[in-house]
């Protein structure tokens, strides 16, 4: 296993804060709106001092087309990832509908980046989704909820798909984490901010739409540590790992976010380990290590790019 693997490791174990964080901040009477608005907020103000003052984290002005759509696709995916459990399907299909990921991006890989479908990638898939089906439990389910919120969870799952291949076009021009997050962040806080009018005219739920700056002062402080750890740093090692990580691998990687998810609910909600958690995520490790191993050769990135 080579360090850019590593690295994506540590973003999946990380990213499954994400989770943990959004219910805890929204349990404190915050949005969705607010923690995502919020969230870019915090990645801009942090981040802003390397990009501003150390001239090799600035980009040039020929790639920020490709920073504003990245930005422009992390607005979906941070409107649709928590909004169907709000519109009222039960959370386990909901997170079965995001984590159907690694399928679109095998796709999209291979169209857009033209990475090679191989059987190894397709047998860690199956691996994969066997191990989601099994950690989550859909089959307890009593009703699907809104259909609305089906679409907004299937629609999730295509977008973090895309999302991922973004993070991999950064990688393959050799652009700097720092600055691959705050441009992606500034652009998508600027997006959500022009997009909030329009929005906020069609969708009346509080617990989506609102935005307000007054919030108690110890919710910004969760807010900011929140922040640092599950989305910047996070962040700052996926990207430095898909410098040499192709992005359908880095997608199959990140499936460890929903096994890391259950182990912080362990630690700080007091929440259960159940046989189905175990299991599931024996598999998606079998499904790490298959995609891992399958890996080819990890190039030097071109000193051109």
């Amino acid at each position: 296993m080579k360090k850019e693997h590593l690295y994506i490791i540590i973003a999946g174990i990380l990213s499954g804060g994400i989770v943990f964080s959004t219910a805890f901040l929204a349990k404190m009477g915050l949005s969705l709106y607010q923690i995502s608005v919020f969230g870019f907020i915090f990645s801009c103000i942090f981040l802003a001092p390397y990009v501003v003052y150390k001239k090799d984290f600035l980009q040039n002005k020929g790639e920020l087309k490709h920073f504003a759509l990245f930005g422009l696709i992390g607005v979906p995916l941070v409107l649709t990832e928590f909004a169907p459990v709000v519109l009222g399907v039960p959370v386990a299909l909901s997170v079965l509908l995001l984590y159907t990921q690694p399928i679109w991006n095998i796709l999209m890989s291979h169209m857009y980046l033209k990475e090679k479908i191989t059987k190894t990638k397709v047998l860690a898939l199956v691996v994969a989704m066997v191990g989601i089906v099994t950690l989550i439990n859909p089959f307890t389910i009593g009703h699907i909820g809104n259909i609305w919120g089906i679409a907004a969870g299937l629609f999730s799952g295509i977008v973090f798909a895309g999302w991922i291949m973004f993070g991999r076009i950064s990688g393959e021009k050799n652009v700097k984490p720092v600055t691959t997050q705050f441009y992606q962040a500034a652009f998508a806080l600027v997006f959500l901010l022009v997009a909030y009018p329009f929005l906020a005219m069609v969708i009346r739920d509080p617990k989506l739409i609102t935005l307000s700056f007054n919030i108690p002062w110890f919710a910004w402080i969760y807010l900011a540590v929140f922040e640092i750890l599950f989305y910047i740093i996070a962040h700052i090692f996926l990207f430095e790992g898909q410098k040499k990580v192709s992005a359908s691998t880095s997608g199959m990687i990140l499936l460890l976010e929903p096994v890391s998810a259950a182990i912080l609910a362990l630690i700080f909600l007091g929440q259960h380990i159940t046989f189905n958690i175990i299991i599931g995520g024996i598999f998606i490790s079998l499904a790490n290590y298959l995609v891992i191993r399958g890996e080819p050769r990890i190039q030097e990135v071109s000193a051109s790019l």
